[in-house]
């Protein structure tokens, strides 16, 4: 199901449309075999690299954008605990990255947890480049 290469606007597209479609959970099984695709990728480079100075990268993908993906289909689906666990897990992996604080603290707020939701916006805010800084606080005042 998916490609030997993977580009991100064409995996958006095609979770928008598996959403919009009401099927979450094809989403997710996307954006799983997407992930496992790029951690597959991801080793084989570190081996490439280890042999040779030299590597072309096959995916022009962030994983850092497949699993924000990932937790917005697993809300989508309702199951926003799974949700959060891939937004906790983002955090764990790269915590001067805002985005995974931004989505955490958006599902926090939509499930009534406020004060959860403003602790993660302040440390979306601290993390977020100056160009981003706008897009955090109109989350935080929604």
């Amino acid at each position: 199901m998916v490609s030997k290469t993977l580009d991100f606007e064409v995996l958006r597209g095609l979770t928008n449309a598996l959403l919009a479609a009401k099927k979450p959970d094809e989403a997710v099984l996307v954006l799983l075999a997407s992930r496992e695709r790029l951690n597959t990728e991801k080793s084989n480079n570190l081996n490439i690299k280890a042999d040779s100075s030299t590597v072309e990268n096959e995916s022009q993908v962030d994983p850092i954008q497949v699993e924000l993906l990932l937790g917005k289909a697993y809300s989508d689906w309702g199951r926003t605990g799974d949700a959060v666990s891939v937004y906790d897990r983002l955090i764990s992996s790269h915590p001067d990255d805002f985005r995974g604080y931004l989505a955490k603290g958006i599902i926090l707020k939509e499930n009534g947890k406020i004060g959860d939701a403003e602790r993660m916006f302040i440390q979306a805010r601290f993390f977020a480049p100056e160009k981003a800084k706008a897009l955090v606080d109109r989350y935080s005042r929604q």
